[in-house]
């Protein structure tokens, strides 16, 4: 009896040994997380947690909550990344996968840390966790410390960023109730205004001890940035210098920043230090969720009103009623799904209050990128927003005596070229836009007053191109379905010359703000010295033709590297027409000698679309086009060309 006794006790020592090395030693769950498989470019959905109850609330959701809802995003699809792959996609250099997600945790509390990362675990989740870094020194266990840090990024699951150091403190104001926001107004100190010079020192100085914090604490820089009551400046009440200055230092310590909060997509072309994210509510069910992030997904479809009030991002107390948008003054709407719109025609009627402005906004990426149409009253303006500079492209003065009534405005944008019509009289035609304005949303803005919108309609036009050797073999109702035309003008081994007829065609398609792109076939077969040459050849015809402004891309056939290249030094952007197999053979060379250059596969079938599959893989479908199965129905005995990214479906 006793040699039983003492093997059962050695059992259970034996069991409670082997327990606890399971539990010190047993791996790290891993997030679902696999780059090489990523192929898509529509953009990220972004979601932010305030904190993490015990129980429910509206503000912040319960453990049990929480894990409804990220377990509902896993099973429709939605997969983590980290910020480095979302400053990656941003600049183009890699894509993403399928319905993209990253999650942030707000705040730096520690109960958000302990109570989600089992979550994240069990459904394969990562996120960031952002502190202002002045409360990793603080008393007590409610917030991260700098040990907390250190644990923390050892974990898979999670990474760290900032929301600075004293950020989030207000400062004094002009008056004993009046505080500011740090970043974003001066301190007033016994009646005495910071100067300009201490205002951006003490904002600069705060970015820097905030990312050298956190740095200090996980062994590497921090990445992400989230702005304290969603202000880095841009707000009317802030200081002058306040966005430069924000600008400035984020640029310099960061690689993302988030602004909003009511937005959950970011699309191709945003401005990494100006994204947007949805804090999400703390009782939304999984479903309300899921259905909010589907209306936020990028947009093919027309829309021929203002639709329901899910189709809009409201900002700054602007809503909807009685069929009509209500912006007052400094508030903003924004149709949702349109961050990648680039050709477009938009129209709304504009009803600001007397002494009021709107304006009709497309290509919005940011506060400083964005084309305009406004009316107050002085009249109409065109306007275009350049980083730091506001450009007015043309201006309508008001009819005289005309009384305050809507207006209505439309706005039409192809390639780099504007048309404006007011009262469906048309104000400005061919108007050049800057080549920094590429895409970005479609929405509504009031300066002063109040502003009324209804009346609204929108549409996307398709990135179509056509392989003809005149616009005049396209029909005139066909010609709104065309973006550009690629005509067979110079071939290798005949002298370059452009007839007059070819002339006469380029301008009528730059009336029409339609690009022309002229193939250059052959290529391929000349020698370093004959592919030299005949580019010389071609910018010469082009210059003589006084035509070479109208032509800034000129398209090659097949995978011709030496041609390209001596064309880009001429200064000519390359357009790329591959067969599927040249596609499959060569397309990541020639997308990797070129960043910026399209490449379009030119043929249908299983090995164009594997080439598709492939080329995916390390080129933005922006600058990727296929052939089209029924380019015919466009115009008898044409080919046409599509850009992926505009394509339904896709």
């Amino acid at each position: 009896m006793k040699k039983l006794s003492i093997a059962v006790q050695w059992l259970v020592l034996v069991a409670l040994v082997a327990l606890t090395a399971y539990v010190i030693f047993r791996p790290t769950p891993q997030p679902d997380y696999a780059p090489e498989t990523w192929q898509d470019w529509n953009g990220v959905t972004v979601l932010s947690y305030a904190g993490i109850a015990r129980h429910e609330s509206p503000v912040y959701p319960s453990v049990k909550r929480l894990e409804a809802q990220l377990a509902a995003l896993r099973d429709d699809g939605y997969r983590t990344v980290r910020p480095e792959d979302v400053r990656a996609y941003l600049e183009e250099r890699a894509p993403l996968p399928k319905k993209a997600l990253l999650l942030i945790f707000e705040g730096g509390r520690k109960e958000a840390f302990i109570r989600a990362t089992p979550v994240l675990q069990r459904t394969g989740f990562s996120a960031v966790i952002v502190t202002p870094t002045t409360v990793l020194r603080q008393w007590g266990g409610f917030y991260l410390k700098r040990k907390d840090i250190r644990k923390i990024v050892r974990l898979p699951q999670w990474q760290v960023g900032s929301m600075g150091h004293q950020a989030f403190e207000p400062v004094p104001g002009s008056t004993s109730v009046e505080m500011g926001h740090f970043l974003a107004q001066r301190e007033v100190s016994d009646g005495q205004v910071e100067t300009a010079e201490h205002f951006r020192n003490r904002v600069l100085q705060d970015y820097a001890q905030s990312a050298q914090l956190l740095e200090d604490a996980a062994g590497k820089p921090p990445l992400l940035y989230l702005y304290p009551y969603a202000d880095a400046g841009q707000s009317p009440c802030s200081d002058p210098l306040a966005e430069t200055v924000n600008r400035d230092a984020v640029t310099r310590y960061f690689s993302l920043a988030f602004i909003g909060g009511s937005n959950a997509f970011n699309g191709p072309g945003s401005d990494p230090w100006s994204l947007t994210r949805l804090r999400v509510p703390g009782n939304w069910t999984p479903e309300h969720l899921l259905a909010e992030l589907a209306s936020s997904q990028p947009r093919h479809r027309p829309q021929s009103d203002l639709g329901l009030a899910q189709d809009w991002v409201f900002e700054r107390e602007a809503d909807m009623r009685n069929a009509e948008l209500h912006l007052p003054a400094d508030a903003a709407v924004w149709l949702r799904g349109t961050e990648a719109w680039t050709d477009l025609e938009a129209s709304a009627e504009l009803l600001p209050e007397t002494a009021g402005s709107g304006a009709l906004y497309a290509r919005y990426t940011s506060v400083r990128s964005w084309l305009r149409v406004a009316v107050d009253t002085e009249g109409l303006r065109v306007q275009e927003r350049l980083g730091g500079r506001l450009y007015t492209l043309c201006r309508r003065p008001p009819a005289a005596g005309a009384p305050q009534a809507a207006r209505r405005v439309r706005l039409r944008i192809r390639n780099n070229r504007a048309w404006v019509w007011l009262n469906d009289e048309p104000v400005a035609e061919n108007l050049p836009l800057a080549p920094d304005t590429r895409r970005g949303r479609v929405g509504f803005g009031c300066d002063a007053g109040e502003l009324r919108v209804s009346a609204f309609s929108a549409r996307p036009l398709p990135a179509r191109w056509v392989l003809a050797n005149s616009i005049r073999l396209i029909p005139d109702a066909a010609l709104d379905q065309v973006q550009a035309v690629i005509p067979n003008w110079f071939r290798a081994g005949e002298p370059p010359g452009l007839a007059q007829t070819a002339q006469q065609d380029l301008l009528h398609a730059a009336v029409t703000g339609i690009r022309t792109v002229p193939l250059l076939t052959g290529g391929t077969a000349l020698d370093n010295e004959a592919a030299r040459d005949w580019a010389a050849a071609i910018d010469a015809e082009l210059v003589r033709a006084d035509v070479k402004t109208l032509t800034p891309a000129l398209a090659v056939d097949g995978p011709a590297f030496t041609l390209a290249a001596e064309l880009r030094n001429r200064g000519y952007r390359v357009v790329h027409l591959l067969a599927p197999a040249q596609a499959l053979e060569w397309g990541r060379s020639v997308a990797l000698a070129a960043p910026d250059e399209p490449i379009a596969v030119n043929g249908v079938g299983g090995e164009a679309d594997a080439a598709l599959v492939w080329l995916k893989r390390v080129i933005p479908t922006s600058r990727l086009a296929l052939r089209e199965i029924d380019g015919a129905a466009l115009a008898p005995n044409l080919s046409t060309l599509r850009r992926y990214d505009s394509m339904p479906g896709l």
